[in-house]
């Protein structure tokens, strides 16, 4: 019984690994010889019947920290900053009224409170000046610079005028393309050969410039109408259909000699015959010949041409009247 935990908190010292002290009564103790009691003497054994279990000291997990409180406090020093920043640019900078705050108006006959400063100084230099030059009149301190007057006129600027066009503002024409004219409404117009004019009406304000990009439009060529092509006169020239319907004439044109070629040194042997078409005038006159078929000597043929260009003929008739035609005839070459 002496071995055993006589309180609770020797079991939960022993249980820690800490040292147990024992609980010291305030009452007075009587030592009892055991004989007295009855009971029997117990040896007190070597070691303790009850193995007291050591207990290990367990690692309590570190206890996490929640950060909630401190992001919710920088998000607001962020907002506040932020807002107190664009409210000071808002009234300072761009001099305006907050929209959120209501502008209260001075009542009727109570003037507005200037801003006060520190006149110390100026009423120093007034003073000094009116003991210096008595009854002598103090010009303000502040005083406002009148602005400087605009002028009457502004600069316009045409861009992408064609090179040798022709600017006009209000009729009157212009040299450039950077014009200083009176302030006002002006009529600007450009023109150019190949182009559509180009009329606009540009404001100019005083002392400003204004520019204008002038974009003008090629003109399309005009498509000429076709020409009615006029018929071909079937009798202007010669070939297999030739008066084949009489329409030139009603008696084709005759020669007054007989077409025999003589022939000269220069031709060899006996030539082919050669078909010419000769054209006769209404006076009989021979205007021009054209080879059907030459002869198979070239020069025969040459003066085949010569021979029916010195020929005389009596002109086609067409309805009783000489008109000019065209004959085919064949020149033989005449025997040496």
């Amino acid at each position: 019984p002496d071995e055993r935990f006589q309180t609770a908190e020797e079991l939960l010292a022993a249980l820690e690994g800490r040292p147990s002290v024992a609980a010291i009564s305030s009452a007075a103790t009587v030592a009892i010889p055991a004989s007295m009691v009855g009971l029997p003497t117990v040896t007190r054994p070597a070691t303790p019947t009850t193995p007291i279990p050591k207990a290990e000291a367990r690692l309590r997990p570190p206890v996490k920290k929640k950060r909630g409180g401190v992001l919710v406090g920088l998000f607001l020093v962020l907002m506040l900053g932020g807002g107190g920043g664009g409210a000071y640019y808002w009234t300072m900078v761009l001099k305006r009224p907050l929209p959120f705050l209501p502008v209260v108006a001075a009542p009727q006959g109570q003037a507005t409170a200037a801003p006060t400063s520190d006149t110390t100084a100026r009423d120093t230099a007034a003073t000094a000046d009116t003991a210096a030059a008595p009854g002598a009149v103090v010009a303000a301190a502040d005083t406002v610079a009148p602005a400087a007057a605009l002028p009457d006129s502004g600069r316009l600027v045409l861009q992408g005028v064609p090179p040798r066009a022709r600017v006009t503002v209000d009729g009157q024409p212009q040299q450039g393309t950077e014009l200083t004219l009176l302030a006002g409404s002006r009529t600007v117009e450009v023109s150019t050969p190949g182009y559509q004019n180009y009329r606009a009406t540009v404001p100019i304000r005083r002392g400003g410039d204004t520019t204008v990009v002038v974009r003008m439009t090629r003109l399309q060529p005009v498509a000429q109408p076709a020409q009615p092509e006029e018929p071909a006169d079937p009798c202007a020239e010669p070939g297999p259909g030739y008066n084949r319907d009489g329409s030139c004439f009603d008696a084709a044109p005759r020669a007054l000699f007989a077409p025999f070629v003589p022939l000269d040194d220069r031709v060899q042997g006996t030539p082919t015959r050669a078909m010419l078409w000769v054209l006769v005038a209404a006076d009989g006159r021979p205007l021009s010949f054209r080879v059907e078929r030459g002869s198979s000597d070239s020069h025969f043929t040459r003066l085949a041409g010569a021979f029916a260009l010195s020929n005389t003929y009596n002109p086609a008739q067409k309805l009783g009247q000489p008109v000019e035609g065209w004959v085919l005839m064949q020149f033989v070459p005449q025997s040496r």
